[in-house]
């Protein structure tokens, strides 16, 4: 049971059964104690996902390159 990252926070469920992980990469997964399986898997919105920049007018080089790497697309 871990995040893919360094671990920074955890909370147990009232009932001892359940616990939350946190870390670095901004994940929250669900676990159940008993099993060792994750339950749930909660990632934060990616707004520039999926963004189409190909035709965006004025972007210097630099905030195109890191559009991208926040997986914007540029399309041809």
């Amino acid at each position: 049971m871990t995040n893919s990252l360094l671990t920074v926070a955890i909370a147990f469920s009232l009932d001892g059964k359940t616990l939350f992980t946190s870390g670095y990469e901004k994940i929250v997964k669900y676990w159940d104690l008993e099993t060792g399986n994750c339950l749930q898997t909660l990632r934060p919105a990616r707004p520039d996902e999926g963004m189409i920049i190909t035709e965006a007018i004025g972007l210097a080089e630099a905030k195109v390159a890191t559009l991208k790497g926040l997986e914007a697309l540029e399309v041809n």
